[in-house]
């Protein structure tokens, strides 16, 4: 009997799993605090290489404009060749959770940056501060980030002067006029606000026959045609016979995502504003009947 008793003891003994050694928290967040400033490091340096191995093979990005994003996308917009430059960086108010080998990191991300536009190669500034969200997980002994989200501190619609309540006006004299990026072969001249981030508005001159080939935007798109006589249609092909005609004082308003096309007949003049970031993204190759 007593040795059965003995016997049992061992079988109860050996059943019960050491408790789990208690978590180093604070070199775990020195480690998690130093993966996100080589981070930064390597987007400043457009070091590809660096960058991938600091994060999972399954990474997701969420952008500021609410984009999902895959590993290799990200990476490869911030190579050496790549669409996006991270000039400066800094992490602030860094908090660290942990849910056993899987640890959240709360920020705030002050970037200055820019996206190159290939298609139409206009630079974008995209500089701005984010509240950012970090899961990162835990495997042989080396924190990996797996997911990333950026949410702009400020909303992206709004200038800078909204937080002072102070007026906003620039008088037609005190425009300055370029090549528009936008509009090829126009010229424009930007009444309010940043391109990338949005909202912002544009005057907007086109000479006689002057073409926008079929193309989208990824905001809403409103259009004061402020002189002149300005077509504008609906599709992937430029139909002249499809198309509405719009005179000075029509107002138009084209969905976010939708393809569309316009020409003017005569000199035309418009103010067009977008909701948002607006980059334009051709339907098909520019120069196209």
């Amino acid at each position: 009997m007593k040795r059965l008793i003995m016997i049992l003891l061992g079988i109860s003994s050996a059943a019960v799993p050491e408790p789990p050694a208690p978590r180093d928290e604070r070199s775990d967040t020195a480690a998690i605090v130093q993966l996100l400033n080589h981070w930064g490091e390597a987007m400043s340096r457009r070091d590809a290489a660096a960058l991938g191995l600091l994060l999972t093979d399954d990474f997701t990005l969420v952008s500021p404009r609410g984009r999902l994003m895959q590993k290799t996308v990200y990476v490869k917009n911030r190579d050496s060749s790549g669409v996006f430059i991270e000039q400066s960086w800094r992490f602030d108010d860094v908090a660290v959770r942990f849910y056993g080998e899987t640890a959240v990191a709360t920020s705030r991300y002050t970037s200055k940056s820019q996206f190159n536009e290939k298609l139409t190669g206009v630079t974008y500034d995209t500089s701005g501060q984010y509240e950012r969200t970090d899961t990162l997980v835990k495997a042989g002994g080396r924190w990996r980030a797996a997911a990333t989200q950026l949410t702009p501190i400020e909303y992206p619609g709004a200038h800078a002067l909204s937080e002072t309540g102070a007026l906003h006006g620039i008088e037609g004299n005190q425009l300055t006029w370029s090549d528009s990026p936008i509009f090829p072969g126009a010229r424009s001249a930007v009444l309010y606000g940043k391109p990338y981030f949005g909202g912002y508005a544009l005057r907007v001159r086109r000479s006689d026959g002057h073409v926008e080939q079929p193309h989208q935007h990824e905001s809403d798109e409103h259009v004061s045609v402020i002189s002149g006589v300005v077509h504008i249609g609906v599709g992937e092909s430029l139909d002249r016979a499809g198309a509405r005609t719009f005179r000075a004082g029509s107002y138009v308003v084209i969905p976010a995502r939708t393809v569309h096309f316009s020409w003017a007949e005569g000199e035309a003049a418009e103010d067009v504003y977008w909701t948002g970031p607006a980059p334009r993204v051709e339907a098909r190759p520019a120069g196209g009947k």
